[in-house]
């Protein structure tokens, strides 16, 4: 009877100890460890301080370029200008990073200089904050409004601030109005001074953030069926061919189309992005996947592809679009890749001289000849390191065992010991029992 006894209790002892390290194993486990970490976290680091003392304004708004050097623009921000594409990546990243301080500056930024009249955003201020107008049009991008409306929702649900929701409530209300066709985003709104608004008939599948649509239709129920019939526009567009997608869509019309130099990779790497976000990993891994093998096979991804048999042209993706594919990567668990895309085509581009103005900075020579700074590469570096570093420094434990379970085989294993406590008593007192009979 002893061995069976024993057993017993070693058994009953690996049970109370099984929950604390088994059923939880982070309980016990310390982050997995990464030879890399260090080096993302100093460049994170490095870029975070550059940005915040030298590539924004008083009020808050991230400068389009470190440098006042450029002719003016009316396809992209330049000099001191500030676009909402901005301030949306940087809402993101005070998310990423728990920064409600900075959150907060972006937010009331936003409220103050960048919310028009209808409830999008201005897609770009002039350095005095007035709003830029084109020919005297206003102007908003469906991807900068999706993105900020997105931040704001996921902002409240963290932080739990009501004014990031009324805000939002605002930007559902705008968009719902004045950029939806047939339960269709469209691309870009514009408006007068007086309120006239022509929004376009074509829309960009790079633009619709499905996962920002689904958070605003909590509040919103027309965008259900909004946020069904777009994924259901972003699977059709698909090629089996090579995974990519037709970039364009003509709302009128109903076709898809692509320019003729084929379709622009940034925004290829969007639609496989907000798939991903959205729970559409499969659909996402097939992009994913052709453009994984391009930078395998040619060392680098090119700024755009023929989405029928995957053709392009000699010019290379910039750094900002580099780190949105290490996002992409990370989104989709491959963190090796994501290493691998931030450590050959990203912090190489860091300036590391401690003497220098751009310290700190990635840096590049767009849009102009000499190397500058600029707000798309910086910020989307920060949002690509700061993902990659919490990502790595979690410890992926799997499915929790369910509460009950855990309770059940405590309880279970509690039983075993008192039984066994029993029995070896009882044995104890019948032995000790026949050793005074036999005395």
């Amino acid at each position: 009877m002893r061995r069976p006894l024993s057993t017993l209790l070693c058994t009953a002892l690996i049970l109370l100890t099984y929950p604390a390290q088994m059923l939880n194993p982070s309980y016990a486990q310390p982050p997995i460890p990464d030879s890399s970490l260090d080096e993302f976290i100093r460049a994170r680091d490095l870029c975070h301080d550059f940005l915040l003392r030298r590539m924004r304004n008083s009020a808050g708004g991230f400068y389009s370029t470190y440098s006042e050097i450029y002719p003016d623009s009316s396809s992209y921000g330049v000099n001191h200008e500030v676009t909402s594409e901005s301030t949306g990546l940087a809402l993101e990243y005070a998310i990423k990073s728990g920064n409600l301080t900075l959150f907060n500056e972006q937010f009331e930024f936003l409220r103050r200089h960048q919310i028009g009249v209808l409830g999008t955003t201005y897609w770009k201020l002039n350095p005095d904050l007035t709003a830029f107008r084109n020919l005297n049009v206003f102007s908003s991008a469906l991807i900068d409004d999706l993105r900020i409306l997105d931040a704001l929702i996921t902002g409240y649900e963290i932080w739990k601030d009501s004014r990031y929701l009324e805000l939002a409530k605002v930007m559902i209300n705008g968009i719902r109005l004045y950029e939806a066709e047939g339960h269709l985003l469209a691309e870009n709104l514009d408006w007068t001074t007086n309120r006239a608004a022509m929004r376009s008939t074509t829309t960009i599948l790079g633009y619709l953030d499905i996962k920002a649509i689904l958070a605003a239709s909590q509040y919103e129920s027309t965008l259900n069926e909004t946020y069904a019939r777009t994924v259901n526009l972003i699977l059709q567009a698909q090629f089996n061919t090579t995974g990519l997608f037709y970039e364009r869509y003509n709302i009128s019309s109903g076709t898809y189309f692509n320019p003729e130099d084929g379709a622009n990779t940034i925004l290829q790497l969007l639609t496989t992005l907000h798939l991903a976000e959205a729970g559409y990993r499969k659909e996402a891994k097939a992009s994913y996947t052709f453009l994984k093998d391009r930078l395998m096979k040619d060392g680098a991804v090119h700024s755009s592809y023929d989405p029928a048999d995957g053709r392009h042209p000699d010019e290379e993706l910039d750094t900002g679009s580099y780190s949105l594919y290490a996002i992409l990567a990370t989104a989709l668990g491959d963190t090796d890749f994501s290493s691998l895309i931030l450590k050959t085509k990203v912090l190489p581009k860091q300036n590391l001289d401690q003497t220098s103005r751009l310290y700190g900075a990635f840096v590049t020579r767009w849009p102009g000849e000499i190397l500058d700074a600029n707000s798309w590469d910086n910020l989307l570096a920060l949002n690509s390191l700061t993902t990659l570093i919490s990502t790595l420094g979690q410890v992926d434990v799997g499915p929790s065992i369910p509460a009950g379970t855990a309770m059940f085989v405590l309880v279970f294993g509690i039983s075993i010991v008192a039984v066994t406590t029993y029995v070896l008593k009882a044995r104890r007192c019948s032995i000790q029992s026949g050793e005074e009979t036999i005395g």
